[in-house]
């Protein structure tokens, strides 16, 4: 199966924008963060909860992964201002995991802190089985420094998720 995961992951920009939009809909509020925000507000109308995810991984540079820090600061801050019940999804290679450990470990840490101090919940998105035992370090190493706003989730078809 991970061949298969590969050939999706590598043939996924080829595909054009409307079929993934139309495909994604039912999981995706959309392309903008005003989108999330309005989403999320019909969602707790209804009494519903959601996760916002910045939408990015597997980043090449250090540059790109500071963009992605930086959006994350911005959906914050919009679910803080906006109230919202919501918390922050994070992917660990977003935010630089494939460049350097300790480069995303900090980048992550500030997000995590940041959201400690607004009063809100981060989740570290497991990505594929690479990177399962990096996501754990980064979020035991978290944990270990005192911070209970972070959680993870597993992917249950990983063989390891029992």
């Amino acid at each position: 199966m991970e061949w298969l995961n590969q050939l999706i992951i590598k043939t996924m920009p080829l595909v054009p924008k409307a079929i993934i939009r139309k495909m994604s809909s039912k999981y995706i509020a959309g392309e903008e963060l005003e989108d999330a925000v309005r989403v999320t507000k019909q969602l707790m109308e209804l009494g519903g909860m959601s996760t916002i995810d910045v939408l990015g991984e597997f980043v090449t540079t250090k540059e790109m992964a500071l963009h992605e820090k930086s959006m994350c600061h911005k959906v914050l801050e919009a679910i803080y201002s906006n109230k919202l019940e919501s918390y922050l999804s994070v992917k660990p290679t977003s935010l630089g995991l494939d460049i350097d450990f300790d480069f995303a470990y900090e980048n992550i840490k500030e997000l995590v802190d940041r959201a400690k101090n607004l009063g809100i919940f981060v989740r570290l998105d497991m990505e594929n089985s690479p990177y399962t035992d990096k996501t754990f370090e980064l979020f035991k190493k978290l944990r270990g420094e005192g911070y209970q706003n972070v959680g993870i989730v597993i992917q249950a078809y990983l063989y390891r998720s029992e």
